[in-house]
């Protein structure tokens, strides 16, 4: 059991790894899930969490209602959300006098 576990935790971290790095690169063709949304948004918005971005997805309940309802946007992929999450919502948001009142729900 303690195996087939470590096992998933390690796999999920290599995910985290590449999501990280092609968030870098550019290169978003990942599904997106929990996992991958979650280190897509800590990397793109990176400036945002400096400046006080509440990082919080509330709660596993939330999130998979984010997720569906991205979803049923027909956004699927992380290029996807990439093109919706562009220079001037960030500078929206880094403009904005409650930045520390704002969290990923709220930009996504």
């Amino acid at each position: 059991m303690d195996r087939e576990f470590n096992e998933i935790a390690k796999e999920i971290d290599e995910l985290s790894i590449r999501v990280q790095k092609g968030t870098e690169r550019g290169d978003l063709e990942f599904e997106i899930n929990s996992t991958t949304l979650k280190e897509y948004l800590y990397t793109k918005l990176d400036s945002l969490l400096r400046d006080g971005l509440n990082p919080s997805l509330a709660s596993e309940e939330h999130e998979e209602k984010l997720l569906k309802e991205i979803g049923s946007f027909g956004v699927k992929s992380l290029k996807d959300l990439d093109n919706l999450i562009d220079s001037e919502l960030i500078d929206t948001y880094r403009n904005s006098t409650a930045i520390k009142d704002q969290t990923f729900i709220g930009i996504v």
